[in-house]
């Protein structure tokens, strides 16, 4: 079972829920969250543990610059580890309401003994043609540390740091591009 809250308070104007100030708000707007998750298992097991995490936000929006902040914290009560995330991700409209470039660094920082923090920091680059119902967005990011391992048989292993083998490879970058086109009706 999962029960989870946030409350959102918007201290200047109304920013709504998004990260692009695609409309170019001609006031400042700031809005902070705070949320919590608690995972409870139905069945007391390793593999399906106890977790809670809480969460804080804040988002700033202003004449096509707008800046999304976040901190996570993970705790797992059955492995009793912690794990620390942060986002941080900045963009501007060199065209208003039409073309925008983005800078993103993220980080989790798991602290359980000999796991390495993983790392990315990156520049998007992201054209609206109709808002948010017809964009296209392309970004490229380094990966410090990177999860992006191969095993011998199953394919690329996922980052585990709630317990069990460590996800993060020491000294090991790599670098991701994607691109996505989102059609919204």
């Amino acid at each position: 079972m999962l029960l989870g809250a946030k409350v959102l308070w918007n201290a200047l104007g109304e920013h709504g829920y998004t990260m692009s100030d695609i409309s170019g708000h001609e006031d400042h707007t700031l809005t902070f969250g705070l949320g919590v998750g608690i995972d409870f298992p139905l069945a007391a097991a390793a593999d399906d543990p106890t977790l809670i995490s809480p969460t804080f936000d804040l988002a700033y929006m202003y004449n096509g610059f707008s800046f999304v902040g976040e901190m996570n914290y993970l705790r797992n009560q059955t492995a009793s580890t912690n794990t620390l995330g942060f986002l941080g991700q900045m963009g501007y409209f060199l065209v208003p309401e039409h073309f925008e470039v983005a800078l993103r660094g993220a980080g989790v920082i798991p602290t359980a003994a000999a796991v390495a923090n993983g790392y990315e920091a990156g520049v998007g680059l992201n054209y609206f043609f109709k808002g948010h119902n017809l964009k296209l967005q392309t970004d490229y990011n380094v990966l410090i540390n990177s999860p992006l391992v191969f095993g011998a048989t199953n394919g690329a292993t996922n980052i585990q740091v709630t317990g069990g083998a460590p996800g993060f490879v020491q000294n090991q970058n790599d670098h991701r591009v994607r691109t996505q086109v989102q059609l919204y009706f």
